[in-house]
């Protein structure tokens, strides 16, 4: 049970909402760009803007997994085929899946002491399927996903959606978010929001927003 000044801190807060690319998982590496670049036999600096243009529209479900790799392949130059459509498919949830264990130990944390938790997140469906199969995904009060709503991150009716369902006002919720466009969305409907970097960074921010170290992160040496 937590103690009482854990438990007044949590009081600061009512609720703590979270990206997942990047902030609840690491940050895919140039090789891991490189290994989907070699499957389409293209150069990694020729694919990496390609895998990014249709990225948000992909997220939103304007495109199944199929539509996202042909056009890519048709936007560098190549042909594909069904084997390494799957191949590129399968490759793509393995690099999105590196997790930042200690934030979710934090969000872990963050629930104990009553506060509620969501996942916010710009996504397509084959990465959402795969994310609600994680073994820790039930530390969230709510689940908040772009390619089902058909909304994505900055439009203010994705944050509008996760808040209804965590049932908290904005003014009562913080976002974390790695892209400051996304950051500048949430501020915009009257949340809290930072840009995440680091968990050291994030502490910093979070102490200067007045929170107390019963609701930090733990920073491990």
């Amino acid at each position: 049970m937590a103690d009482r000044n854990s438990t007044a801190a949590a009081s600061q807060i009512k609720a703590a909402i979270f990206d997942y690319g990047m902030v609840l998982c690491y940050a895919p590496g140039a090789s891991a760009f490189a290994g989907l670049a070699g499957v389409l036999g293209v150069d990694p600096a020729r694919f990496r803007p390609a895998y990014d243009v249709d990225r948000l529209e992909y997220d939103r479900g304007a495109f199944s997994a199929a539509e996202y790799w042909q056009h890519l392949a048709a936007r560098v130059g190549v042909g594909i085929t069904s084997e390494q459509i799957a191949r590129l498919r399968q490759l793509d949830l393995e690099i999105w899946s590196d997790i930042n264990q200690p934030m979710v130990d934090w969000v872990r944390q963050l629930r104990f002491l009553g506060v509620k938790t969501a996942l916010l997140s710009n996504m397509p469906s084959e990465m959402m399927t795969h994310v609600r199969t994680f073994s820790w995904i039930d530390v969230f009060n709510c689940l908040t996903f772009s390619c089902e709503l058909g909304v994505v991150k900055p439009e203010a009716g994705i944050y509008r959606h996760c808040l209804q369902n965590l049932g908290v006002p904005a003014q009562d919720a913080i976002f974390f978010d790695d892209r400051a466009t996304n950051v500048s969305g949430a501020q915009k409907v009257g949340m809290k929001a930072l840009q995440f970097e680091s968990i050291e960074k994030l502490t910093k921010d979070l102490r200067q927003l007045g929170m107390t170290d019963g609701l930090l992160p733990v920073v491990r040496a």
